[in-house]
């Protein structure tokens, strides 16, 4: 069964340094190697149109498997995940955002950031779905958790990226 995540960020910093670390190969390099891990790998690559498509392939954490399926669930999964995106027009730009763990599920959806009153927002909505039978629910609801505390993580760090790049 499909579940939805919907979250809404808020940043003190305005759109446009929000997005310029978004699409800097430091800041991806950077965020891969402290929440990912070492086992990460990371592939970036820009598009004609300025579009900027950072791919990432992880580990799935031990903790993210539902107790119940860990017996059966094959190890060395892998998260794999790519954002699309855009430029920035008029204090706005939009990633497009797909992943899925080899056989086990998927999750589609995209980022809306935008300029906001004191800084920026960041509007994160994603489907995630697994396709094994009755087990599906446990697999696509263990996936959302860990996508929701990954956001997290990610929010957190890029606000200490921002900082430190523009003190």
């Amino acid at each position: 069964m499909p579940q939805k995540i919907r979250l809404i960020s808020e940043f003190s910093f305005p759109a446009v340094l929000f997005h310029a670390a978004l699409v800097s190969a430091e800041y991806w390099q950077a965020r891969v190697a402290e929440l990912d891990g070492p086992h990460a790998e990371l592939s970036l690559h820009r598009e004609a149109d300025g579009v900027l498509v950072a791919t990432v392939s992880k580990p799935v954490a031990p903790d993210q498997i539902p107790p119940r399926l860990a017996r059966v669930w094959p190890s060395g999964l892998r998260l794999d995940y790519a954002e699309h995106w855009s430029p920035l027009v008029a204090g706005a730009a939009r990633a497009e955002i797909r992943g899925s763990i080899a056989g086990v599920g998927t999750m589609a959806g995209s980022c809306e950031l935008r300029d906001g009153v004191d800084g920026c927002v960041s509007e994160y909505s994603v489907t995630v779905d697994s396709g094994i039978p009755m087990a599906g629910r446990l697999i696509a609801g263990a996936f959302a958790k860990g996508i929701i505390e990954d956001s997290g993580a990610v929010d957190a760090f890029t606000e200490r990226w921002l900082r430190r790049e523009h003190a």
